[in-house]
């Protein structure tokens, strides 16, 4: 109005927030912007432009300091990536711990399970600050192992099947089709030396066939 531009040409000032978009333009049409105050989330207090209790002006905004993340503690002041700021310190979330400049959270990491820099071993898993290898599988010479499939470590660390052998579910069992003659899984069907049954020798030249040598 032009009541508020007269008082305005004789010295008054005038707070306006920034999101007041139209009495700024309206005041900045009148060529009065100079004598506008413009902080963004202030209040006005008396003719004044004032940031509410407990925050201050940083960069031309009112924050609050005790948990503002760009500017924790002091203007400027931007805590680290999963940093939260508290009481104006760049703290760790509750559950997280600081290791190595980072949050961590011991309770999954692998890497650090349980406390910084202690690392999981291949293949295991950190479930509730433990490192734990998945289910069926055994730590067999620093390694998770599958000891229900794994023929060198069937059923338990270092318990090998015979050559041929597979290992199904911790046991060592030959292929269907085949036998076990001296320690070893054969066909019978084929093989030379075991021909229909076990120690059964075809003749130099003759091969087995069908459990027939020929």
């Amino acid at each position: 109005s032009w009541l508020v531009k007269g008082l305005l040409e004789r010295g008054a000032r005038v707070c306006v927030v920034r999101r007041d978009r139209p009495r700024l333009t309206a005041l900045q049409t009148m060529g009065l912007e100079s004598t506008v105050d413009v902080v963004e989330g202030d209040v006005c207090t008396d003719g004044t432009c004032v940031c509410p209790a407990g925050k201050e002006v940083c960069s031309g905004r009112c924050v609050d300091r005790e948990i503002d993340r760009t500017n924790c503690g002091n203007c400027g002041t931007v805590c680290p990536a999963n940093n939260v700021c508290a009481s104006g310190r760049c703290v760790c979330p509750i559950g997280r711990e600081r290791c190595g400049g980072t949050c961590i959270n011991p309770d999954t990491d692998p890497t650090n399970c349980g406390r910084c820099g202690h690392a999981c071993i291949a293949g295991e898993s950190c479930v509730s600050g433990s490192c734990v290898c998945p289910a069926g599988h055994a730590v067999c010479s620093g390694t998770c192992i599958d000891v229900e499939s794994n023929p060198r470590n069937c059923g338990r660390c270092a318990s090998s099947c015979i050559p041929g052998d597979a290992c199904t579910f911790g046991r060592c069992v030959c292929p269907s089709g085949r036998t076990v003659c001296s320690s070893r899984c054969v066909d019978t069907g084929t093989d030379a030396k075991n021909c229909g049954r076990c120690g059964r020798v075809c003749p130099t030249g003759q091969v087995c066939l069908g459990g027939r040598c020929g």
